[in-house]
């Protein structure tokens, strides 16, 4: 989805995190316009803070970044996968 390529984006750039022009340089091929990246970060931030209270994005700045949460997260999950197989 669309969501899921903003995270891997997100993921790529580290803490310092990327600003709204620059994910859109990297998705804008998967027909986002550079006004809906900032919106889709915030209604998934919305979204799961309703689920469990946690962020997806945190603002630096002007910049997005993954959430210590996220990073968190991410890697025990893509660790997981890799011993089930």
């Amino acid at each position: 989805s669309r969501d899921r390529v903003i995270l891997d984006v997100l993921r790529a750039a580290g803490p310092a995190g990327l600003s709204p022009k620059q994910i859109h340089a990297k998705v804008h091929r998967y027909g986002l316009k550079y006004h809906h990246v900032s919106r889709r970060i915030r209604r998934m931030n919305k979204r799961v803070a309703a689920e469990i209270g946690e962020r997806v994005a945190d603002k630096v700045g002007r910049n997005w970044a993954l959430s210590s949460f996220m990073l968190h997260n991410w890697t025990a999950k893509k660790n997981e996968i890799e011993t089930e197989t």
